[in-house]
């Protein structure tokens, strides 16, 4: 009869049981209390925009250059160096303020 899962699996799943017990409640954010003011809560969606607009402007290059046959930014997969035979304008937009100056 197979094993619903290995020696591995109980240890790496008894480990994250443990260290979820011993973390304490004032480090997990689920265990922090709601707060009603606004303020806190346009600071916090503030703090989210700029650690997360980054990531999501990284992503969409990618998606557009890599990923999306379908659209005029795509370069060809991943390993491809697209030549462009023109400088940039602000109306170029495949990467956010694109530099004239870097081959």
């Amino acid at each position: 009869m197979p094993r619903a899962f290995n020696r591995r699996q109980l240890l790496g799943g008894l480990a994250g049981l443990g260290a979820g017990l011993a973390c304490p409640g004032w480090l997990l954010a689920a265990s922090q209390a709601l707060s009603d003011d606004p303020a806190e809560f346009r600071a916090i969606a503030h703090a989210a925009w700029l650690y997360a607009y980054p990531m999501l402007m990284h992503r969409q290059t990618l998606e557009t250059q890599v990923l999306r046959p379908d659209t005029a930014e795509y370069v060809g997969g991943f390993g491809r160096f697209r030549h462009y035979s023109e400088l940039f304008t602000p109306r170029n937009r495949g990467i956010i303020t694109p530099n004239n100056y870097t081959p």
